[in-house]
């Protein structure tokens, strides 16, 4: 039996926590083998090349505690670190690594030691680098310090090394592949230093490998200015919009004290900048898309008016699983921008575009539906003038439309419930969304025929739904009225609709696969056609596809969301697909039989 405190231990994919980092750098050689190299029994990850490159070009080492994947392991590659020194999680490297590190690939043109803002790293990385001096080797250290979270009173401290780290990698990288020596490398990288600002949000605590979780931010609390250990932020605050809590972060990273910031980061107006949006672990790419589209916004937009001219997205330094984001901001001149994107071959980083500022991305105009010949259709369907017979068609047609999507409309939460037994719990909502678009059509329109009235409902789910119920509801639709168009049917006899409700059944069935007896819409939508076709008629169809629906209580799932779910969970429950088609078909009959 599992103790009390395993059972309270964060869930991890590790073997145990002593042995976490030695497995990930064993892990990062085998998929890196032509990139990465190790100094034997130490965590200090080398490009493989660094013996004959530190003859002629400067090198770069940068480290610290691990749990910040890709940093910096991540960042070991031609263009960016020359080499990388772990320690445990979220903890320094020893000096003795980083003195291996740094004799190892110091060559006559020297190293840069780039390091984050912590007393251990600073403590670590300033005692080897005085040793590898006392050894006559040349070493240089700067220091970053991105942080905006603190204000610069705050104590011998200062200022964290946080995501903005990866931006000095990549500039200083780049300047050195192009030869420079060792002064204007670091020059550069200082540069960078002053010149950015980053910014933390966090909606989750991470959590130590064997630790427990923290109740920090529960409930919906996040917290500004978190550190990429967890460290104490600005504030604690209730989940807002992402665009309220963007636009904050921006505001504190570049406004004076007493107006929101700390005086970091002040942007002119037409300041050029390049943004990166990080991924502090745990959260999506759509959300990070939707943090993008509003900082961006608040940049290039009053009363800031900065031009953001690189967009950079990901996971570049994380904390472990912590769910959230920080931003980082780079007064970036041309020649910054050209450093950023020289080419580098290292695991972790991920480019940006160059793109304009002031500007929303290409938005191509959609392509005209073909225009249909008068051969489509009958000469009568051509006439400019509808016929009275045509008209009155129409209009039940869209009385059948109005009657089914209020019918589907009111049973929103019986679907819904129906489908929380074997899928996600939205059939309700998804098909309330198709019935109001379908209800909402023009009723002034005057299709030519019942061909084009179906093919206007089609569009209607199509725009509407989504989902697979939204993409099987448009496929019958455009199959039937594709059928109908064939067949010339201005006003289809009962003949034809039969004709045209099994041309589309068909094609619902081999575009998903699903056969009668799956537990699908497809299990009432069958014996209702072969009702139709058998000339039975509405109320033949509507007493078929309920029986087909019930039938779906007892049956298997073999397809969907509900074919992984136990059959003793959807047993005595109707496919809510199914029950939908059926009670459509009880209320076209109503309409048309009373």
């Amino acid at each position: 039996m599992a103790s009390a405190t395993a059972l309270h231990r964060a869930k991890k994919l590790i073997n145990a926590p002593e042995s976490l980092v030695e497995e990930a750098v064993q892990g990062m050689l085998l998929a890196h083998p032509k990139t990465l190299a190790r100094l034997d029994g130490l965590h200090v990850l080398l490009r493989v090349d660094y013996a004959n490159v530190k003859a002629y070009q400067v090198a770069l080492i940068s480290g610290g505690g691990s749990g910040h994947e890709p940093a910096h392991g991540g960042f070991v590659a031609d263009g960016m670190l020359s080499a990388a020194v772990l320690g445990d999680v979220f903890a320094s490297p020893s000096v003795g690594s980083i003195l291996a590190a740094i004799r190892a690939v110091t060559g006559p043109r020297g190293t840069l030691l780039i390091v984050k803002r912590y007393t251990g790293d600073l403590l670590n990385f300033g005692m080897a680098r005085e040793q590898a001096l006392s050894e006559g080797l040349l070493v240089e250290m700067v220091v970053v310090a991105d942080d905006c979270a603190l204000p610069q009173a705050k104590g011998i401290t200062g200022r964290r090394g946080v995501a903005g780290t990866v931006l000095v990698h990549k500039i200083a990288g780049a300047a050195a592949s192009a030869g420079l020596d060792l002064m204007h490398v670091k020059a550069e990288a200082e540069q960078a230093i002053s010149n950015m600002g980053s910014l933390g949000l966090a909606l989750s605590v991470c959590t130590v490998p064997g630790s427990t979780p923290s109740a920090r931010l529960d409930g919906d609390t996040v917290e500004l200015g978190m550190g990429i250990h967890g460290e104490e932020g600005i504030e604690r605050m209730p989940l807002q919009p992402v665009d309220v809590l963007i636009e904050r972060m921006i505001q504190t990273i570049i406004s004076k004290e007493g107006e929101g910031g700390h005086g970091y980061l002040p942007l002119a107006p037409n300041q050029d900048v390049a943004l990166l949006v990080n991924n502090l672990g745990a959260t999506s790419l759509i959300e990070l898309n939707v943090v993008v589209r509003r900082a961006v916004q608040v940049l290039e937009s009053a009363p800031v008016f900065a031009r953001v001219h690189r967009v950079f997205v990901g996971p570049y330094m994380t904390s472990l699983e912590m769910a959230g984001v920080s931003l980082t901001i780079l007064k970036a001149m041309p020649e910054c921008l050209a450093r950023l994107d020289a080419p580098t071959k290292a695991p972790g980083w991920l480019s940006a575009e160059v793109r304009v500022p002031g500007t929303t991305g290409a938005s191509i105009p959609l392509s005209p539906a073909p225009k249909r010949s008068n051969a489509d259709t009958d000469d009568s369907s051509a006439s400019t003038s509808p016929s009275s017979s045509l008209l009155h068609a129409i209009k039940m047609y869209q009385n059948n439309t109005l009657a089914v999507g209020a019918a589907l409309i009111k049973e929103e939460g019986y679907l819904n419930e129906l489908d929380s037994y074997g899928g996600d719990g939205d059939c309700g909502v998804t098909l309330k969304r198709g019935a109001k678009a379908a209800m909402d059509l023009p009723a002034d329109v005057e299709p030519r025929n019942a061909s084009d009235y179906v093919t206007s409902v089609a569009n209607a789910v199509s725009d509407s739904m989504g989902g697979t119920s939204g993409a099987l509801f448009e496929i019958f639709f455009r199959a039937l009225a594709r059928s109908l168009s064939e067949q010339q049917a201005m006003i289809p006899t009962p003949e034809q609709w039969a004709i045209g409700v099994k041309h589309a059944v068909e094609r619902m069935s081999f575009y998903s696969g699903a056969k009668p007896g799956y537990r699908t819409m497809l299990d009432a939508w069958i014996p209702a056609s072969e009702a139709l076709l058998a000339g039975k008629g509405l109320e033949g169809a509507a007493a078929a596809a309920r029986a087909g629906a019930d039938a779906t209580k007892t049956m298997e799932a073999m397809a969907g969301r509900a074919n992984y779910v136990p059959i003793s969970v959807t047993h005595g429950h109707a496919d809510p697909g199914a029950a939908a088609v059926a009670l459509a078909f009880e209320v076209i009959r109503r309409n048309h039989c009373g």
